[in-house]
């Protein structure tokens, strides 16, 4: 905000200022110029008509922000990535660890390109170039770049509430199109999905591939992807699911308490979102599951002995071992490669997708499917919901034509 002219203002003690009848207030700032620290003043504007009321309101105003401004702003000419620590360190107080660890990522990725440029001379150009080296160089997807140019995004909205930049040239700056094209790969989607006979094949495989291999012959993992599929449970929820969330007597099961990893793993009695904590009914086939992983549970503590790792999560090792985060979708990607009948683009999390899918063939309610995955947008089920009207409906238009018409080949 410019400086009113003097002869066009009427100032006080209170650091509050009239001009034309509008209140402004200024703010003492504390930089550090190359190494020196200078102090200036900044002028902020209230919006405000001058009356008495309003005066006493930017008063106030202005004394909580000096309360919060009073600490040295960083030197004006940091470089990149000293300014990215600053960043972070402020995003690690108002974000979950797996919010920050995503964070962190970006930054990393940004610092390979940007790391010794000084953040005041950060302009399209750069930014342009920037985004494009993402492409060319690492050869990133493009849902990838567009996370990293958010980032970037936050972090000179962030120099410029700094005075560091005069504007952010991040928002105005375009992905470019055809390097988007040129480079675009093809990624798993996570709402690829068996058919019911397929998820039936693959669960039936699952068991045969655990006899086959001893190490892991009395392993849980049929049993942790069964659930998965039954109840369409996020990896998060299957590997936070406790024995204490399992109530046999009244036939339920609570989703409150998720496993994730971030910077390290996560452990906390809270899910996704809001709608993501639900109550599942027990029928008698999950009832048995869940008794018979308590038989086998109970038989490895007895066989560990002392060396038994007591905790009261469903799915973890023989000897009582927390899962890595990792581990359930490294085992599902190597069965999945020896089942090569199966489409090979289905990922862990289309197990949940899978679900859904199934349940919606059979259910013409997709609110009621949406509550009992926990999806926090219904969108989401619509959009799994058409994929599959859309499929059933060409099926059946390609079967009207080929009743129609008669291909009479040439002798």
């Amino acid at each position: 905000m410019a400086r009113p002219k003097k002869n066009n203002k009427r100032h006080d003690r209170s650091g509050v200022y009239s001009k034309k009848g509008w209140l402004y207030y200024t703010i003492p700032e504390t930089r550090v110029v190359n190494g020196k620290a200078k102090t200036t003043e900044r002028w902020i504007s209230t919006k405000l008509k001058d009356t008495p009321a309003n005066r006493k309101i930017v008063e106030e105003t202005r004394k909580l922000k000096f309360c919060q401004d009073r600490s040295a702003l960083p030197d004006i000419n940091i470089i990149f990535c000293e300014y990215a620590i600053i960043y972070l360190n402020e995003k690690k107080r108002e974000v979950e660890d797996t919010t920050y660890a995503t964070y962190s990522a970006n930054v990393k990725r940004i610092n390979k390109f940007l790391s010794d440029v000084k953040v005041r001379e950060i302009d399209k150009k750069k930014v342009a170039k920037f985004l494009d080296d993402l492409f060319v160089v690492d050869h990133l997807q493009v849902r990838t770049v567009k996370d990293t140019k958010a980032e970037l995004n936050r972090i000179c909205n962030k120099a410029v509430e700094d005075g560091i930049l005069v504007f952010n040239p991040v928002p105005s700056t375009k992905i470019s199109k055809s390097l988007a094209s040129e480079y675009t790969k093809n990624v798993p989607d996570e709402n690829k999905v068996f058919s019911l006979e397929e998820a039936i094949s693959f669960m039936r495989y699952v068991k045969d591939y655990l006899k086959r291999h001893p190490r892991i012959k009395n392993h849980v993992l049929y049993e942790l992807f069964f659930i998965v599929a039954f109840l369409g449970l996020r990896r998060e929820e299957v590997l936070g699911l406790k024995w204490s969330a399992i109530n046999f007597y009244r036939k339920t099961i609570y989703i409150t308490h998720t496993v994730t990893k971030g910077t390290k793993t996560n452990r906390k009695n809270s899910t996704k979102s809001k709608g993501s904590r639900r109550e599942y009914p027990l029928p008698d086939i999950l009832v048995d599951i869940f008794k018979r992983l308590k038989a086998k549970e109970d038989y490895y503590r007895k066989l560990y002995g002392s060396e038994y790792k007591e905790n009261d999560y469903v799915f973890k090792q023989d000897d009582g071992t927390y899962f890595g985060t990792g581990y359930p979708t490294k085992i599902f990607k190597k069965i999945l490669r020896e089942m090569s009948e199966l489409p090979q683009d289905v990922i862990f999390h289309g197990l949940r997708s899978t679900c859904v899918s199934i349940l919606l063939s059979n259910c013409d309610n997709p609110k009621e499917v949406k509550e009992f995955v926990g999806h926090s947008d219904i969108a989401v089920t619509l959009e799994i919901y058409d994929r599959i009207k859309s499929k059933t409906s060409k099926e059946k238009l390609a079967n009207i034509m080929a009743s129609l018409l008669e291909y009479d080949p040439a002798e």
